[in-house]
This record gives structure tokens, C-alpha cells and sequence, in this order.
């Protein structure tokens, strides 16, 4: 993201970027486990090289530090062997968002970065979990009674049944471990149902379409952004607009954007002493209940609201274009409807609208009598049943929708919003690009959490190293 930097630049940006850090969420990875461990400030540099360099497995670590220059100094000269490398990866998900808020934090103090404008998006990272053995109830149902039944044998200590499937482990423990990794996978899968059978039927999968890996039972099965359907884990990023500094992240097996801005807001906002006014999305975090939260928190939201299917660019140019809820005037003293014919709907009833993560918001249906629909010379266009009236329905609190509507029309906003994609996808595309980070290397939420973390932290040194520099030179960067 920016001026290209060299290996020893690289390096000794990590140094100091890690030594203003400190060592005490470090060590308190290790308190009260074994034998004296590797100092871990050291190991966080050696990782955060890495990953700068693009080599995000554990593997490969232990496999450079004894040959390349710059892991030598920044280790010390330690060799850490492949267990010890993958045991600190491990280890990290427990502080490295505390170590990514430190530095942003610093960041603001020093007045290297003073957010007031961010954006926020997600990504997709694959899981290391194959997308051709994926386990659906029946055929986890079928495994888990063959495997019983061979556990029941060891413990008769009695060969288990043949003939013996290929996907059987051949020991004891070995069949043991499968029977959690089993028993793991199966309440994921009975999550996955729940959610699913609480969706509208219109929106439900298949049953047989809804499936999990044994493999790292975490992650979603779902289409990546190269539109291929496999395992994966989203990311979320909140990057300022000015520095690109990544102010926020998060990681979900969800593959979804809905509900993750207002948390995200407010993880932020006490790093940056409560200065972020606006924040610039995508159609994706325009729900209403998200209009409701940063109207709530006093943030200045910038982005499409989705459009329903009877739009005008959605229809043929051909076709006579159906009358649409906007055709209808609302009537805001009267609290009501009035149609393209004049004539006032009423009130039929109230409900209660399912949303994400267990919240809901208030809906009301109005309706046109039906004597005015029949008589209706628009009626072809307007109901599809003329003899009951048609219907509009309005959600409380659908007049922010409105006005983001409006908001978005102005050409300040338009120009502001387009901004939008210089920002918060370059941090997306260094990591794709740049870093070979693609895939994830671990598996389990905890993991990937710690994955993602060390990324944006190798990519914040980076870009807090630029804001020094730039800050020290001003000259130069006007001309």
C-alpha cells in the first residue's frame, strides 16, 4: 500500500514499531505453561516479518529463520522449532487485538492519524478445510454410527468391524479424536439448522444443502469473492480515510456484513478519543436497524439503501411498469398512505419483523379498500388481486431510510462516497496481492482471528512507518 520498502527497512520499521509496544501482553501468553518459552516479542517480530513478506504458515517460519538475514537479527539468531511456531500463532488470538489497539491508540497520540472519516468492508478468507468433503446430516449421521460402533469394539478391546472404511482411523486415539471433531461438527451443524429454519421459507436451504467440515467445523460453507463455494471466515475492516490506517477488524463464520458497523463503531471510537464522525458502506450495512444505530451514536452514514425488485432499472423497457410502494405518498399528520389515485389507505395491523442476531423491528400493513381498488383504471398495475385492496407496508422509524435516500442524491455525498473504494479495498488488495493471503493457515475461529490480526498489525507498522516519514519530510510530499 504505498512506497515499496526493502528487507532491511522492513525489519528494523518492526523493531521499533514492536519495541514501543511493550512486553506485557506478550508474556501474559505464558504465564504459568512449562518450560521457559522463546521471549515473545522476539517471535512477534520474526511473525510479523513473515507476513510482511507473505509467508503466513507457521512452517515456513521455522524454515527461514535460520537462513534469512533479517529473521536472524530481528530473532536474535533464535531457530524455533516448527511446534514452537505454530504454539505461538496459537497463543496470539488472546492478545493481539490488545496489541492492534495499542498501536492505533499511539498512532492518534502522536498525531501521526486524527480520524474523523473511515469506511468499512468485508472479505473473505478461505478456511483450511477442503471444499470437497463437506458432511451434511445424513452422511454425519451414517460416519458417526460406523465410528461408535468401532469404538465400542476398543473398548471390549475387541477388532473393530469389518470391512474398515477408508476415512477410519486405524488407532484407538486416533478414532477418539474423530468422535470430537465429530461431536463438534454436529453442533455446528444443529446451529446451522436453527438459523436456517428461522429464516422466511422463501429464503431456507435445502436441508442436504446445509453442511460442515470435520476438518474445522467453524467456518461457513458459503461463495468466496472468486465465486467459488467453499469453507471460509469473513474479515471486517474499519480503515481511516486519511492514513489508511485499519482502525478496527473483526473475523466471523458468517458470510455476511449484516450487524458488524455498529460494533465495529464502537470497538473504535474510544481508540480514537471519539472523533469519527462519518463512515462510508455499502448497500450491505444500510439496514434500517444500522441507520438506527449510528443515528444513535452520532455518525454520519454514507451508503446506498437496497432497492426493492419492482425498481425501474429492474424492469423491462418494454413492459408496462408496475406501481411501486414510492408511487404511494405518505401522509406523515395522518400517519398513513395516500395512493397514485388519491385515494387513503388504513392501518390493517402491526407486527414484529425478524432481523439479525435475535433483533427485530416494528412493520404495519396498509391497505387500500377494495371497493376503490376493483373501480381502479390503474388497478392492472397496482394488485395482482384487486378484489382485497392493495397493500403497502411501512416499517417505525422507515422515514431514516428516506432520508438516506435523499442524502445519497446530493453530488457533496456523491463525491465523498466514491472516495470509498481508494480506502477500505487497498488494505483487501495488499493482502490478496502483496501478502499471498488468500487462505488462512489454521483452523478453528480462534485461529483465524489470531491470522487476521497479525496481518493488519504487519500492515498498520507499515503504514504508521509512511505517516513518520511523510510527517519528517512535508516539503517533498506538497511538491
Amino acid at each position: 500500500m504505498g512506497e515499496k520498502f526493502d528487507d532491511k527497512q522492513i525489519a528494523r520499521f518492526i523493531e521499533n514499531e514492536v519495541n514501543q509496544l511493550g512486553t506485557e501482553e506478550l508474556r501474559r501468553i505464558y504465564v504459568g505453561v512449562g518450560s521457559a518459552a522463546y521471549p515473545p516479542e522476539l517471535m512477534l517480530k520474526m511473525a510479523l516479518f513473515e507476513y510482511l513478506e507473505g509467508r503466513a504458515s507457521p512452517a515456513q517460519w521455522h524454515r527461514d529463520a535460520p537462513v534469512h538475514d533479517a529473521l536472524k537479527w530481528l530473532g536474535r539468531g533464535l531457530c524455533p522449532s516448527r511446534s514452537a511456531c505454530y504454539a505461538f500463532r496459537d497463543r496470539l488470538d488472546k492478545v493481539i487485538q490488545e496489541l492492534h489497539q495499542k498501536v492505533v491508540r499511539q498512532t492518534v497520540e502522536q498525531g501521526l492519524a486524527a480520524p474523523v472519516e473511515a469506511a468499512q468492508d468485508g472479505t473473505t478468507f478461505r478456511s483450511q478445510a477442503s471444499r470437497h468433503r463437506a458432511f451434511n446430516q445424513d452422511t454425519l449421521h451414517n460416519r458417526r454410527a460406523k465410528l461408535d460402533a468401532a469404538i465400542a469394539a476398543d473398548d471390549d478391546q475387541a477388532p473393530p468391524p469389518d470391512p474398515q472404511p477408508k476415512w477410519m482411523p486405524l488407532t484407538p486415539q486416533g478414532r477418539l479424536d474423530l468422535q470430537d471433531r465429530m461431536e463438534n461438527a454436529q453442533q455446528r451443524l444443529a446451529a446451522e439448522w436453527q438459523k436456517n429454519g428461522e429464516k422466511p421459507q422463501k429464503e431456507r436451504r435445502l436441508e442436504k444443502n446445509i453442511v460442515v467440515s470435520l476438518t474445522d467445523p467453524d467456518a461457513c460453507f458459503a461463495r468466496d469473492k472468486e465465486k467459488t463455494f467453499c469453507f471460509l471466515y469473513t474479515a471486517q475492516f474499519l480503515v481511516d480515510a486519511d492514513s489508511l490506517l485499519v482502525l478496527g477488524y473483526s473475523v466471523s463464520p458468517e458470510n455476511t456484513d449484516v450487524g458488524t458497523l455498529p460494533p465495529m463503531i464502537d470497538q473504535v471510537q474510544p481508540l480514537v478519543g471519539e472523533t469519527l464522525k462519518r463512515v462510508s458502506v455499502d448497500a450491505g450495512y444500510t439496514s434500517l436497524l444500522d441507520l438506527i444505530d449510528c443515528h444513535a451514536r452520532h455518525i454520519d452514514l454514507l451508503g446506498p439503501v437496497q432497492s426493492n425488485s419492482f425498481t425501474t432499472k429492474k424492469q423491462s423497457p418494454h413492459a408496462s411498469q408496475p406501481i411501486s410502494k414510492a408511487d404511494f405518498v405518505w401522509l406523515e399528520n395522518e400517519q398513513t398512505y395516500q395512493c397514485p389515485q388519491g385515494h387513503k389507505l388504513f392501518r390493517e395491523f402491526r407486527e414484529r419483523i425478524k432481523r439479525h442476531a435475535g433483533r427485530h423491528v416494528i412493520g404495519y400493513c396498509y391497505r387500500c379498500p377494495a371497493e376503490f381498488c376493483t373501480a381502479c383504471p390503474l388497478k392492472d398495475r397496482c394488485t395482482k388481486n384487486p378484489d382485497k385492496g392493495r397493500t403497502v407496508r411501512r416499517m417505525e422509524r422507515e422515514d431514516l431510510i428516506e432520508a438516506q435516500h435523499a442524502k445519497m442524491q446530493r453530488e457533496d455525498n456523491k463525491a465523498i462516497y466514491r472516495k470509498r473504494g481508494q480506502t477500505v479495498e487497498r488494505p483487501f488488495a495488499d493482502a490478496k496481492g502483496h501478502r499471498n493471503f488468500s487462505r488462512l493457515h489454521g483452523r478453528g475461529l480462534s485461529r483465524a482471528t489470531a491470522e487476521v490480526g497479525l496481518l493488519v498489525l504487519a500492515q498498520n507498522i507499515l503504514t504508521v512507518q509512511r505517516r513518520r516519514k511523510n510527517a519528517a519530510t512535508p516539503e517533498k510530499q506538497a511538491a
